[in-house]
């Protein structure tokens, strides 16, 4: 579901397969930065009564702001890869290419 706030997403879609977080569901958002002009966001949300919403950098330019917003580490909620080692996390990439095209939403 999409909204003026981003993508709202659940594992039961089955929109991003293998899902990649133990959260079941979010809103993924594109957001502009205010630090670095011109740049954008990728951000993860979730939500729950009892911890509130609580937000996760994606990308290259949300880690880089996650100081001034209080973004967590998205390794924090990602599943490990079955198929990897060492502590491999699931891929994060087609939950990016889905934030970048909310970027296209946000004028320039």
């Amino acid at each position: 579901m999409f909204d003026s706030t981003g993508w709202f997403l659940d594992e039961k879609d089955g929109c991003i397969d293998p899902w990649p977080f133990i959260s079941t569901s979010g809103s993924l958002q594109c957001l502009e930065s205010a630090g670095i002009p011109g740049a954008r966001e990728i951000v993860w949300s979730t939500y729950s009564d009892a911890e509130g919403r609580k937000w996760y950098a994606l990308n290259d330019t949300a880690i880089a702001e996650a100081p001034f917003y209080d973004y967590l580490d998205v390794d924090d909620i990602r599943k490990d890869d079955p198929d990897g080692s060492n502590g491999s996390k699931l891929d994060l990439e087609p939950l990016l290419e889905l934030g970048l095209s909310l970027c296209e939403y946000i004028p320039q």
